[in-house]
């Protein structure tokens, strides 16, 4: 039987990624926010993993992060990497 993922070492390693890749930018939360048309509350939330992001959230913030940096993928901010 396949071993589940925990949730939440998932959501905590995608919200200590997200925080990495958007300092490594240059960006703040609130500048994120507004490149992934989302409050900047949301994005804290995310990367103290208070919160994850529903699927229309996660494209955006992965679009938004895409266009900066185009090497990156959902699959290293998810963990899977």
């Amino acid at each position: 039987m396949e071993k589940k993922p925990n949730t939440k070492k998932r959501a905590r390693l995608f919200g200590y990624r997200l925080a990495e890749k958007r300092k490594e930018l240059g960006l703040s939360q609130a500048e994120l926010a507004r490149k992934c048309n989302c409050h900047d509350s949301l994005i804290s939330h995310y990367e103290s993993s208070s919160r994850f992001p529903g699927l229309m959230n996660l494209i955006n913030i992965v679009e938004a992060l895409k266009r900066l940096d185009v090497n990156l993928n959902a699959s290293y901010l998810l963990g899977f990497e």
